[in-house]
């Protein structure tokens, strides 16, 4: 047994959610944010998990990384899943620290944090959102209320 699979076995038992699915965070944290700091890794986190709870996305952590918003390249909700490239890892480290901090996530997610963006683009579309701060390079939201 691996370093990283002990860590998602125990994150599973800690937190009840399948190790597949612990997975799929901290495979999205390693892609989208393994440079920031914990506090911006924890917060993509949380987006996964504000997402599973709120029933205008799918029920599962590797559901809600999955997900398309249109088909082809650069269709997914986190452009890594689908950009082309290879998504392979090459920094176990960080893969493992991703672990960790999905598992905080999911034991206590950032309350109503739903998207986010690099601060370097400006989408379209995103009026109902109110932006919440800027952690590293993301910009985060909410929804309005």
């Amino acid at each position: 047994m691996t370093l990283i699979e002990l860590a998602l076995a125990t994150a599973a038992v800690l937190t009840g959610v399948p190790e597949q699915e612990i997975g799929c965070m901290a495979t999205n944290i390693y892609h989208e944010a393994r440079g920031e700091s914990l506090e911006g890794q924890w917060l993509v986190g949380s987006v996964v998990m504000n997402r599973v709870v709120s029933n205008k996305f799918p029920s599962t952590p590797c559901e809600v990384v999955r997900e398309a918003r249109r088909p082809g390249l650069f269709g997914c909700q986190f452009s890594w899943y689908c950009d082309g490239r290879s998504d392979t890892v090459r920094d176990e480290v960080a893969l493992l620290k991703a672990v960790i901090v999905s598992t905080a996530a999911i034991a206590l997610p950032a309350s109503g944090i739903t998207h986010y963006h690099e601060t370097s683009v400006s989408p379209t579309n995103w009026e109902e959102l109110e932006p919440v701060g800027v952690v590293g390079g993301h910009l985060f939201y909410q929804e309005m209320r």
